[in-house]
């Protein structure tokens, strides 16, 4: 008997493991990004308490939906112990956040009011303050891993959509989107001593609605020395293009 469940179990945690090449894109016209939002039921819009990234700082809030299931203590396999729902939108890890946020609001120390980060509709992934780049000019900047549109039409606006990086001061002013429209952030890297970001782009084209290895890479840096970010693209291989054409 015990051999069964081990092998019942084995055969879960590998189907798990599968990753499915899923299409992230659909050409054609679908609902609004305003009409994929909001529909689940079982979602309830609530707030983090406000941090800071660094002491002086503003205070950044966090909105988000959590799920509203209940108790499941009858149904949890492996403990005894009561799955109680989690009231928290976003986790926190050095100056980096993720979850299931849908909205920033920033606030000065002596003041009540909030600045939103946008009055568009998003779902935001990720947000990594630049904590060195501050240390070094004490300048303030902001990434964000986003999703901006609900890319495959599933009406629901999550990382299966395409996802964008963007940009902001540390207030949440000059919020602008660094990457292409329809192009899939693979990674993105800050070089401390350049004063740089780079990150690396993945556009469908053969259009299937898929990025693979057979699609077409892009590369990007934004220079941070000026006073205004500077958006760049290059090619890493066109220096042995060129020695090919030499030859």
């Amino acid at each position: 008997m015990k051999e069964i469940i081990f092998a019942c179990l084995l055969l879960i945690f590998l189907s798990g493991c599968v990753k499915e090449d899923s299409q992230r894109i659909v050409y054609s016209d679908g609902p609004t990004i305003e009409e994929v939002v909001n529909q689940d039921d079982k979602s309830k819009q609530i707030a983090d308490f406000p941090f800071q990234f660094y002491p002086g700082g503003k205070l950044v809030h966090i909105l988000g939906s959590v799920k509203h299931f209940g108790r499941y203590k009858n149904l949890d396999l492996f403990s005894s112990e009561a799955s109680e729902p989690s009231f928290e939108v976003s986790h926190r890890y050095g100056g980096e956040l993720g979850g299931n946020i849908d909205g920033i609001l920033f606030q000065d120390l002596d003041s009540d009011y909030l600045t939103p980060l946008t009055t568009e509709t998003i779902k935001i992934l990720n947000i990594h303050f630049l904590q060195l780049f501050h240390e070094k000019s004490g300048k303030d900047y902001i990434l964000y891993k986003i999703v901006d549109k609900d890319s495959n039409q599933d009406q629901v606006l999550d990382k299966k959509d395409v996802v964008s990086l963007y940009i902001s001061r540390g207030d949440g002013s000059d919020f602008i989107k660094l990457s292409n429209d329809q192009e899939e952030l693979i990674s993105w890297k800050y070089l401390h001593e350049p004063e740089r970001i780079y990150f690396k782009t993945l556009a469908d084209s053969n259009k299937d609605g898929k990025f693979n290895v057979k699609d077409q890479f892009s590369y990007h840096y934004v220079d941070l020395s000026g006073e205004e970010p500077v958006l760049h693209s290059y090619d890493p291989f066109s220096e042995l293009k060129k020695e090919k054409k030499a030859t």
